[in-house]
């Protein structure tokens, strides 16, 4: 009886994991290519307004994250003016 409920517990653990990570996949494949997050975040470091903060690259990378979530073409989001990141990204600044 117990074999049953071991099997039991570990076959839903197991459905979760597959479901959990297709999820995943899915909402990674929505993000931009890696040599666009990486033109970004140098863009994003090496401006005047950001490289002089003490958290510099956090902020940046939080960034990137909700720039990613709000424009998914890349273009879109490379084409953003700092002051436009950093108004979208103010939240970031102290996290």
């Amino acid at each position: 009886m117990r074999t049953k409920h071991l099997f039991f517990v570990i076959a839903i653990i197991g459905s979760l994991s597959l479901f959990g990570c297709k999820a995943l996949a899915k909402k990674a494949a929505k993000r931009w290519a890696k040599k666009k997050r990486v033109e970004f975040l140098g863009k994003c470091n090496d401006s005047n307004a950001v490289k002089f903060m003490s958290d510099s690259e956090e902020f940046c990378d939080c960034a990137l994250d909700l720039v990613m979530e709000k424009y998914p073409d890349p273009e879109e989001g490379l084409a953003l003016k700092i002051v436009e990141v950093i108004k979208m990204a103010k939240d970031c600044v102290g996290n």
